[in-house]
């Protein structure tokens, strides 16, 4: 016997366990995919999210200038973006003077001579679809006409006396 040592060791013993390329690219795919058709759903979801959240801040601040206009028998005066308007500290709800969760902030416009008054966003950052589903929930579903309009700025609700 010489001084080799032979190890005879099985074919399969030696293979190592793990993914083939192949595999591991059709699992890549196959997630792209899923990916590809969650993205927009995705999209969609935050749009109308984004949305109620606007329609549901008009709703209350219209509520709180209309009930301030039939105490008052007037508007309150104007006041500058993200301002809260004299006399309206404890009507409006607290989000008023914070940043819209579509960026901009609200304001509040009133002409008391004329008897109008315009609540407004302005510099919000979104698609004029979520505008269009905001107008949906609080108008008729027409942007460019009604009670709430956009310009392609802002976004203003006019209310009446």
């Amino acid at each position: 016997m010489s001084g080799k040592l032979r190890c005879s060791v099985p074919s399969r013993a030696r293979q190592v366990a793990g993914f083939t390329l192949l595999e591991i690219i059709v699992a890549v795919t196959v997630i792209g995919f899923l990916a590809a058709m969650a993205i927009p759903a995705f999209r969609v979801m935050r749009e109308k999210s984004q949305a109620a959240r606007i329609a549901g801040d008009l709703r209350a601040f219209r509520t709180a200038f209309t009930t301030y206009s039939l105490e008052n028998a007037g508007w309150p005066p104007s006041g500058g973006a993200g301002e809260v308007p004299e006399g309206m500290r404890t009507a409006l709800p607290a989000n008023w003077g914070e940043e819209s969760p579509i960026g901009g902030y609200w304001q509040w416009e009133s002409d008391s001579d004329a008897g109008t008054a315009t609540i407004v966003l302005s510099g919000g950052l979104m698609t004029r679809s979520v505008y269009v589903k905001v107008d949906e929930m609080i108008d008729d579903g027409d942007i460019s006409a009604g009670s709430l309009t956009f310009d392609g700025s802002s976004l203003r609700l006019a209310l009446d006396l």
